[in-house]
């Protein structure tokens, strides 16, 4: 499975204001841990205003963003260290595609969470 934020979609039905959407993981056990990997399959297509971002929050915090959009991403595998803070017990990811308006979409598929 996967899944797919498109506000080109989106726009094609009868709406008011822009596309918002946000994808959140459940919480995972970053207890003991320094240090997290994220790693999933991004397919981004970035067009006009809209940003794609990826945040993380320790033990339901303020989300921090850990990736902000740099344009065109198709089929690459994004690789992410996450600095767990001292203390930490949970960790949740938010996928967020945000201000979108018949731009185009973020797939994101196959995510994996490690940590050391």
């Amino acid at each position: 499975m996967f899944a797919v934020a498109d506000s080109g979609e989106w726009s094609d039905l009868p709406r008011i204001g822009l596309f918002n959407s946000k994808l959140i993981s459940p919480s995972s056990s970053v207890a003991g841990a320094s240090a997290a990997l994220l790693s999933f399959t991004s397919h981004y297509r970035k067009s006009g205003a809209e940003t794609a971002r990826v945040l993380v929050s320790f033990d339901g915090g303020t989300p921090q963003p850990i990736l902000t959009d740099g344009g065109d991403v198709t089929a690459r595998i994004e690789r992410l260290a996450v600095p767990v803070p001292a203390g930490a017990q949970t960790l949740k990811v938010t996928w967020s595609l945000a201000s979108g308006d018949n731009d185009w979409y973020w797939a994101v598929d196959n995510p994996i969470l490690t940590t050391s």
